[in-house]
């Protein structure tokens, strides 16, 4: 029996250290050169493995020499089709229908609405959606790709004529429209192994995903097992499983509202996948559990090498966008005890403006009691690094 792997473009994938018990399993297909590859059972590199279906062609092919009792993809994008191809040679784990309802956001709606609120959406088809959309609902709505991650290539609709320059939008995806939620969000970070629960992480954002679009920082920090808010989340989140076909060895990052004027819980997304920013590393630092060690782990029929311990100290996590132009100064290291993960950028390095909410000129894990004191933590870092960062926009400098 034999384990396929198909990694498109983490070149940091330590597999000899996630599972070497079954290294010499392994028939590996990457993009990015691996370290130690001749210790997989078969190993081949394939360029653009993302942008092409060579790798389905090649597995096919391999399927001849190989029986595969698993297939790991852990990329966002790779989660439908590979689920498409355990469907097409019969290798268990996540189905493509599974995989689009957690990733494709109208499916993923139509799921959800069965079991908790959602925003009113709809698949635009063509631009008299949008307009149909806005003349039932009203403003503000937000646009956003179907099928994309960290908040890229989100449009804002305020008004009649945010529907005319979106109209101008050279579309690279398909998008939809739905109502927009003001209020609160959360994110939840959970990793069930044969079916079972083995850990759920709630954190609350201190500043939302769309944050980046003003140059905000984006950050978030956990909240305690102890708390209502976390009780009230968890509960939300349960619920909104029962209406999905959930893998037996999955990961979860999921997105909830908070709505202000209502105070009820309203779903945005949730995706069978780790979440970006620094969130394995808190949860790690929190629980003990490294979530995409154990996800993968699990998925080679391995037992958990990780152990659950209580909550001492919560994490959170601030991203600080780059503005457009040259980063000629920052800091070499924070005053700050309660940093534990400093990311700096390089001295020199050109920026653009950020397209993604994980766009960072630098990052930052810290820890905390309670959760005041990670937000009034990740207020004082925000204002200090902002005013140590000395940038060039052409020939203009700027703090």
């Amino acid at each position: 029996m034999s384990i396929l792997v198909l990694n498109s473009y983490d070149q940091h994938l330590n597999l000899e250290e996630i599972a070497p018990e079954k290294l010499s399993e392994m028939v590996v297909l990457t993009t990015p050169k691996l370290n130690n590859n001749h210790k997989f059972q078969y190993y081949e590199e394939i360029e653009s493995i993302s942008e092409n279906e060579c790798a389905e062609s090649r597995i096919r092919e391999l399927t001849k020499y190989y029986q595969f009792d698993s297939l790991i993809a852990h990329d966002e994008y790779d989660m439908v089709r590979a689920g498409r191809m355990r469907d097409r040679f019969g290798i268990p784990g996540q189905t493509e229908q599974s995989a689009l309802s957690f990733r494709h956001k109208t499916i993923m709606k139509e799921h959800a609405r069965q079991s908790v609120r959602t925003p009113l959406f709809r698949e635009i088809q063509s631009i008299f959606d949008v307009y149909e959309f806005a003349d039932e609902h009203g403003y503000p709505l937000i646009v956003k790709p179907v099928d994309q991650g960290a908040s890229r290539d989100i449009f804002v609709i305020r008004n009649e004529n945010d529907i005319k320059e979106f109209s101008k939008q050279k579309l690279k995806y398909s998008y939809e429209i739905e109502t927009f939620i003001d209020g609160e969000m959360y994110h939840i970070d959970g990793l069930y192994v044969d079916g079972k629960e083995v850990l759920i992480s709630i954190s609350k954002y201190w500043n939302g995903c769309m944050a980046f679009k003003t140059n905000a920082s984006l950050g978030s920090y956990q909240l305690s097992q102890n708390s209502g808010e976390f009780q009230e989340v968890y509960s939300f989140f349960q619920k909104l499983l029962t209406s999905f076909d959930c893998p037996e060895h999955v990961v979860y990052h999921g997105e909830v509202f908070r709505e202000h004027d209502s105070g009820e819980l309203v779903f945005c997304e949730i995706a069978s996948r780790y979440g970006g920013g620094y969130i394995l590393q808190a949860v790690e630092a929190t629980y003990g559990i490294n979530l995409k060690t154990e996800w993968l782990r699990s998925q080679c029929g391995l037992n958990m090498r990780g152990e659950l311990k209580a909550e001492p100290l919560l994490h959170g996590f601030l991203l600080i966008p780059p503005y457009q132009g040259k980063l000629l100064d920052r800091p070499e290291k924070v005053p700050f005890d309660w940093v534990k993960i400093y990311d700096k950028s390089e001295l020199g390095a050109d920026f653009t403006n950020p397209r993604r909410s994980i766009d960072k000129a630098a990052g930052f894990m810290i820890e905390g009691d309670n959760e005041q004191v990670l937000q009034y933590r990740l207020n004082k870092l925000d204002a200090w690094m902002r005013s140590q960062f000395k940038w060039s926009a052409g020939s203009s400098e700027h703090h």
